[in-house]
């Protein structure tokens, strides 16, 4: 929990760097390959998650991600889905 007084954040009330546990630390270490595969990997994975939340309905599946239907059948398809 933060608490702030006063209406400014100061550099004392952020706290140190190190202190800060990043979820993904461990994913670090697998990274290989472009930005470009690194995003393609992930777009994989957020829309496999989507898929499998709204139990295969790509309708919604789309309408979760904020993509139009006919994206994520390309995206379905790109990826093998």
């Amino acid at each position: 929990m933060n608490v702030v007084e006063g209406s400014r954040l100061a550099q004392e009330d952020l706290g140190r760097y190190d202190d800060v546990h990043l979820e993904h630390t461990a994913q670090k270490e697998r990274f290989h390959g472009t930005l470009e595969e690194a995003m393609n990997r992930y777009e994989k994975t957020i829309i496999e998650k989507a898929v499998l939340e709204v139990e295969g309905d790509r309708t919604k599946a789309a309408a979760l991600l904020g993509i139009h239907l006919s994206s994520l059948y390309r995206k379905l398809s790109k990826y093998q889905i």
